[in-house]
């Protein structure tokens, strides 16, 4: 009977088929219900594994840092800086490394730095002149005061440099340092107090002129230390006197 019913009273529509219904039938719709109660969880929990295999962190992947405290995210920082660092460190082997070298000799080929008497010639030690640290941009801080005041402690007690703790925040101590002196100079020019919040230490300020900047003298090459340097910390570039 449903059949023939079927049959007798077809409804047509290009591309779309249609059942038709007996008398008494009833079409029931789904109701798939969502989103329900579960679906956030789901989702990041889905999130989380994207990120761990990423190496990041849920909150960087998703920026929603409503359930973090300074303890989580500072370990979660410290956990993933050491993978950034890997990788930083690779970047700057394999990418900038070769590209400074074959600058650098290009230069020396030219004469275009002065060596000091007695230096070891480029084509001789290329990976004695090729050193450097690439500093790379700076992890930054999460609770600017308590990681200040952990800085101090660590320099207090020689666990740390300044030039360690200025790479950290993608800075160059040498570079800090020289501003510093230019600033300081500068207000003592106009009158006014370099150090404002530090009474004690105009008191023991000494009294020798600041020197001026870029004049600094390279660390020892081969003893000496008549080498100059830039003041961005690259090598004092000079073109060799022609008779």
């Amino acid at each position: 009977a449903q059949k023939a019913f079927y049959g007798a009273a077809p409804i047509d529509l290009p591309g779309v088929r249609i059942n038709t219904l007996q008398p008494g039938e009833k079409a029931t719709l789904t109701k798939p219900e969502h989103p329900n109660a579960n679906f956030e969880a789901f989702v990041n929990a889905a999130l989380r594994k994207v990120a761990s295999a990423i190496g990041v962190t849920y909150e960087q992947l998703t920026m929603d840092w409503s359930q973090v405290n300074y303890s989580s995210a500072r370990a979660a920082l410290l956990e993933i800086w050491r993978g950034f660092t890997a990788k930083k460190g690779g970047f700057a082997s394999q990418f900038m490394a070769p590209i400074y070298r074959a600058w650098l000799e290009e230069v020396f080929d030219k004469g275009l730095i002065e060596l000091p008497a007695g230096a070891v010639p480029f084509e001789l030690n290329p990976a004695a002149w090729c050193h450097a640290d690439w500093i790379g941009p700076g992890r930054g801080w999460i609770d600017p005061l308590r990681e200040a005041q952990a800085a101090s402690e660590r320099l207090a007690g020689n666990l740390t440099t300044l030039q360690q703790e200025a790479a950290e925040q993608g800075r160059d101590w040498k570079m800090d340092a020289q501003q510093r002196a230019r600033e300081r100079a500068f207000y003592e020019r106009l009158g006014l107090d370099p150090d404002p919040g530090k009474p004690e230490a105009r008191s023991q300020a000494s009294a020798a002129p600041p020197a001026e900047p870029g004049d600094e003298a390279e660390e020892e090459v081969n003893g000496r230390t008549s080498a100059r340097r830039h003041p961005a910390g690259i090598p004092r570039i000079a073109r060799r006197k022609t008779a």
